[in-house]
């Protein structure tokens, strides 16, 4: 507030109070880009919904420009004038950027998976972020059904990760998980001695039962352990060759499927 003082006709004196305001600051508003560590690659834009506003930083030369780049990390005193001439001070910071972190996590892959998405995850990114893949592709995220190695590239303003995913998807596999031998010679030459199914590895057993019997049906052989086999005796006495037949029942979980199979075969024993 200001006093104005007025003489009149040189003998009579009033006064006045005048308020005198401050220009309001225009509505400016400012965002930043992070500056890589010791470089001078930080960036302000500048907005506002006045018309003819320049900004400076050195309160002496003025531009219209509203994206000042190429800066260190530092606060910045930006100055801004509008129509009026009136010039107004912004205190803005840029930040030094840290580095980007980007996980790379291997996809979860067992039996039932027929396909995998690999999708890095990126955190504390400066600017945009870019992919790059092994076939040129710029997704985020790569979606695939195939067995192979898949090399990625991320980058931001201002670093770079690269990584490789080894996929191994599973096959299903539609055969037996079973295998019978169908002849062998129990003549203790450390070759083929006994009769003993082959499982195939992925094959997880519940229930196992094997009975080995000659033609006439009379029973020779039982065991409910997958890893016994026939040696080709009966009440501790070699048979005599010839032909014989198995009767299997099995239940099994392959993969997350719970299976039942009854099987009938020959098998021969030789001299």
């Amino acid at each position: 507030m200001q006093t104005v003082y007025i003489l009149e006709g040189g003998s009579c004196m009033q006064t006045m109070s005048i308020i005198i305001g401050e220009e309001p600051q225009p509505l400016v508003t400012f965002a930043t880009e992070d500056a890589c560590i010791g470089v001078s690659n930080g960036q302000i834009n500048i907005s506002s919904t006045l018309q003819n506003i320049e900004y400076s930083l050195d309160q002496t030369t003025f531009i219209n420009d509203s994206v000042l780049v190429d800066l260190p990390a530092e606060v910045y005193e930006i100055f801004v004038r509008g129509d009026d001439n009136c010039i107004h001070p912004f205190d803005v910071e840029i930040l030094e950027s840290t580095e980007m972190n980007v996980d790379f996590e291997d996809p979860f892959v067992d039996c039932t998976v027929t396909e995998v998405t690999l999708a890095p995850t990126v955190s504390n990114e400066v600017g945009d972020v870019r992919f790059v893949w092994t076939d040129g592709s710029e997704a985020q995220f790569l979606t695939t059904t195939e067995n192979g190695t898949y090399d990625v590239e991320v980058s931001d303003k201002c670093t770079t990760r690269s990584y490789s995913y080894d996929i191994e998807l599973e096959e299903i596999i539609s055969e037996q998980p079973i295998y019978f031998p169908n002849i062998f010679s129990p003549d203790n030459n450390g070759v083929n001695d006994c009769f003993v199914p082959v499982l195939n590895p992925e094959t997880q057993i519940i229930s196992y039962r094997l009975i080995i019997f000659d033609r006439w049906g009379n029973k020779y052989f039982e065991t409910t352990n997958l890893t016994d086999c026939w040696d080709g005796t009966y009440n501790n006495k070699d048979v005599r060759a010839g032909v014989f037949v198995y009767y299997m029942e099995l239940e099994y979980t392959y993969c997350v499927d719970v299976e039942s199979i009854t099987k009938y075969g020959d098998v021969t024993v030789m001299d």
